[in-house]
């Protein structure tokens, strides 16, 4: 049946299938009524074509206008935010943690600093207008130019990691920069904390320095979180303690323009200090000591001397001196190749650290320490008398024709003498006898080898383990090192008599640092233990939370007996009331020690050094101290005065 094309499927609630669904061929359509030709109908369909065609034109327009604001008005603006414009993270150095003193006086800190700085991938491509730049910039900054241009040669130029050109930049200066920062694509300057040592070269041997990292460190340490433009601790302090002091850098996402200018700062995770050292150091004491030094080496003459303070309750460093000092200041802001190149060849070696790295022979400071190792082995007695006449004779055990002479310090000698007598006077007859026997007075002497345990037992001749680097051992010499030691010569590897004789008053092979023979003079004061020397106390953040405290360590203890150890004790007082260091006999402080003087040139020994190692109060220590002049003549003329100083102040100062 046909379907009634005008009938139209109005009110049927069944679907429409698509196999009804028909085209209309030509014929049939011209006759349909719904192609029909009705002109209300027509305009009903031109309407909206109009209101379409309209709306297109509209927006033709406004994109044409568009077009044409671009080309001619902000062509530039868009070509530079098309070429230039990029996101970048910078990071922000952090300040290094402050380090203080026991008495909460800071002595390194922070300050702010303008530096200059290349971003490589910023620079102009044309060579013509970076060498316009680097004109300006030598001449504004006092930059060598070829150094400059020498430097911006050998970059990546594909880097955007800025590398610093210069530091500490003056402030007139960066504010001629600044305002002129757009002549100078590719440049930038930077205001990073850099350090500030208070009193620099009085505390310098101590602290160390900082310093840029170099490319070769930043290799070792990138993977550790530094990056390229970051601060290390390079000596001292500031090394050891590197991961305490070094903080966390910060992080800011910037937009900057071709140039490298940043116009758009969106997002920062601020910088955290690094963590604060509390040292065990007394810096007004410090000072003291430096200022004495000094002013002794004026007077002498001497060009070099070193000198350290103990706790003998603790083993905690008080004051470390070292002269000729310097200015780790000039580290910090950025020393310049001339400045480090005259550290360098200074004949007396500023850089080098006395006290902990300088190995000396310690003449007749180790005196006391060889009596009370004869006591624990009863090579002698308290009573036991040997007579000093200047001199001690020795005759060649293969041909008794041929003698040799050991002189004492006082050429018509001491006289008799006990063991108090001989600390006190120093007598150096008294102290062969005792390291290397007489046979005519029945004492066979300690012998090398004992002496040797003795000596390492204080710690003399080892590493004790501060905590600063590029400590030195020294050296307590045996029969088996010296055989090993001139293992090529018959006669010169073997161990004479006159050997242990030269041991047994601190000279010969025998060298130590100024701190083991400060360690070991607070162990003499202190009834017997070695402590570990130490800077630090602890570390704390800025919350005060402490990340590390130090617990003090025992190096040797009850390796003599105390009665023993109060008889050397004695001798070192009876030094200074009635013996070789009677200059500090009135002090308001009972002081004990031991003067030295020590031959280091076997072509003139009449070059010495000069020594003192001393303990007080007497009773109850609380402070040891030694100090070394290089070259300075004699112990009691070169030395005591400045512990007579430094122990003036003291009793005045921190003697409740």
């Amino acid at each position: 049946m046909s379907r009634d094309p005008f009938l139209l499927p109005i009110g049927q609630t069944d679907t429409l299938r698509a196999s009804q669904v028909h085209s209309l061929d030509f014929d049939q359509s011209s006759v349909d009524p719904r192609f029909s030709n009705d002109p209300l109908s027509e305009e009903r369909a031109v309407f909206p074509r109009r209101v379409f065609l309209i709306v297109i034109a509209a927006a033709i327009a406004v994109i044409i206008l568009q077009l044409i604001r671009l080309q001619l008005f902000d062509h530039q603006k868009y070509l530079l935010a098309a070429e230039g414009s990029r996101l970048r993270t910078q990071y922000v150095l952090a300040p290094r943690g402050q380090i203080i003193d026991s008495h909460q006086k800071i002595i390194a800190t922070n300050k702010p600093s303008f530096e200059l700085v290349v971003t490589p991938l910023d620079l102009p491509s044309d060579a013509n207008a970076l060498g316009r730049e680097v004109l300006a910039l030598s001449s504004l900054f006092s930059l060598d130019q070829t150094g400059l241009d020498r430097i911006l040669s050998g970059l990546n130029r594909t880097s955007f990691l800025p590398i610093t050109l210069a530091q500490n930049v003056a402030p007139d200066s960066a504010i001629v920069f600044i305002t002129r920062q757009s002549e100078f694509p590719g440049f930038s300057l930077q205001n990073n904390p850099i350090r500030e040592y208070i009193d620099g070269p009085i505390f310098a041997p101590i602290l160390g320095y900082t310093g840029k990292l170099t490319s070769e460190e930043y290799g070792e340490l990138a993977a550790g979180g530094y990056i390229y433009n970051d601060v290390v601790g390079k000596q001292g302090l500031e090394l050891e303690y590197e991961k305490y002091l070094r903080g966390e850098f910060g992080q800011r996402v910037v937009e900057v323009d071709a140039s490298g200018s940043v116009k758009n700062s969106f997002q920062e995770k601020p910088a955290a200090a690094g963590a604060q050292l509390d040292l065990f150091l007394d810096s007004d004491l410090q000072r003291v000591l430096y200022v004495s030094l000094q002013k002794q080496l004026s007077q002498t003459r001497a060009k070099r001397a070193a000198a350290v303070a103990i706790d003998p309750k603790t083993g905690g460093v008080l004051a470390l001196v070292s002269l000729p000092s310097f200015d780790n200041n000039l580290f910090a802001r950025g020393i310049s190749s001339q400045e480090y190149q005259e550290l360098l060849d200074n004949p007396d070696f500023p850089l080098f650290n006395r006290p902990t790295s300088g190995t000396y022979p310690p003449g007749s400071t180790v005196k006391p320490l060889i009596a009370s190792a004869a006591l624990q082995e009863g090579t002698i007695s308290e009573k036991t008398k040997i007579y000093d006449g200047g001199k001690i004779e020795v005759p060649n055990q293969f041909n008794p024709n041929i003698i040799y002479t050991f002189h004492g310090w006082k050429p018509e000698g001491l006289g008799s003498v006990d063991v108090y007598d001989a600390i006190a006077e120093s007598s150096d007859i008294y102290f062969y006898t005792v390291g290397g026997g007489q046979k005519n007075l029945g004492i066979a002497g300690l012998g090398p080898q004992t002496l040797a345990s003795y000596l390492k037992k204080f710690f003399l001749g080892q590493i004790t383990g501060i905590d600063l680097p590029t400590e030195k051992a020294g050296l307590i010499p045996s029969p088996d090192w010296k055989a090993q030691r001139f293992a090529g010569s018959v006669v010169d590897a073997q161990w004479f008599l006159g050997d242990t004789y030269n041991m047994s008053i601190g000279q010969g092979f025998v060298s130590v640092t100024p701190l083991q023979l400060a360690l070991a003079t607070a162990a003499l004061g202190n009834g017997g233990t070695v402590w570990r020397p130490h800077l630090v106390e602890q570390v704390q953040n800025e919350k005060g939370e402490v990340l590390y405290k130090y617990v003090p360590q025992v190096l040797n203890k009850d390796f003599i007996n105390s009665e023993y150890l109060q008889i050397a004790r004695q001798g070192m007082r009876r030094a200074v009331t009635d013996g070789t260091a009677r200059l500090l006999s009135t002090l308001a402080i009972e002081v004990a020690g031991k003067t030295g003087t020590s031959q280091f040139d076997g072509s003139d020994p009449r070059k010495t050094h000069a020594w003192f190692t001393s303990f007080a109060p007497y009773e109850n220590p609380s402070i040891a101290l030694t100090i070394l002049i290089e070259s300075g003549g004699e112990g009691n003329a070169a030395a005591v005065p400045v512990a007579r100083e430094v122990y003036d102040w003291y009793s005045k100062n921190r003697m409740k």
